[in-house]
């Protein structure tokens, strides 16, 4: 169960994510001291990463979540997006035809 601190860390950091602020996003991450086996910061600072343009970093996140979740439909479809900035297309293409499997009617997945 997370501390009263670390639930409000996440909330800052998933409202600097929406406002465009991922920079301020990780240092609330940092702070929070969330590592991995924590999916919901983990998460987030992949969202992070991806708005940050780090590409490479970003994809490593998204790997070490998918790997313990590999049906997580918003993380395959943030890799999607990361692949496709990284120039591997083919990636991408997979990463969205996975995620489509999981949620068919989805209409992002569906006009990337």
């Amino acid at each position: 169960m997370e501390s009263a601190d670390t639930h409000a860390a996440l909330s800052v950091a998933r409202r600097f994510i929406e406002i465009g602020r991922p920079e301020r996003a990780l240092d609330a991450l940092d702070r929070a001291g969330a590592g991995p086996e924590d999916e919901e910061a983990w998460g987030l600072r992949a969202w992070a990463l991806a708005g940050l343009e780090r590409w490479d970093d970003a994809a490593r996140v998204i790997g070490d979540l998918l790997a313990d979740d590999p049906e997580d439909v918003q993380m395959l479809a943030l890799l999607s997006a990361v692949e496709e900035e990284r120039g591997d297309l083919a990636a991408a293409e997979r990463a969205v035809l996975s995620a489509l499997r999981l949620e068919t009617e989805s209409a992002y997945l569906l006009t990337r």
